[in-house]
């Protein structure tokens, strides 16, 4: 994640990993990389595990979708 997008805006940074971990994980788009990368993130700016949990558990009910096109 950028520093800007952490930096600035109105989101606080654990709820910004959050979401891009929630992203990675979908099954559109499943990308290991980016879910490793903000689950250390996420863990490291204070997030809980139940949190990580609780993100994923969302992310696993998000609907497959056919791409944008």
């Amino acid at each position: 994640m950028s520093d800007s997008a952490v930096e600035f805006g109105t989101s606080d940074a654990i709820s910004k990993e959050l979401l891009s971990l929630a992203a990675n994980s979908t099954l559109a788009q499943r990308y290991k990389p980016g879910f490793v990368l903000h689950v250390k993130n996420a863990l490291h700016l204070g997030a809980g595990g139940r949190a990580v949990r609780e993100t994923l558990d969302i992310a696993a009910v998000a609907p497959a979708h056919r791409c944008v096109g």
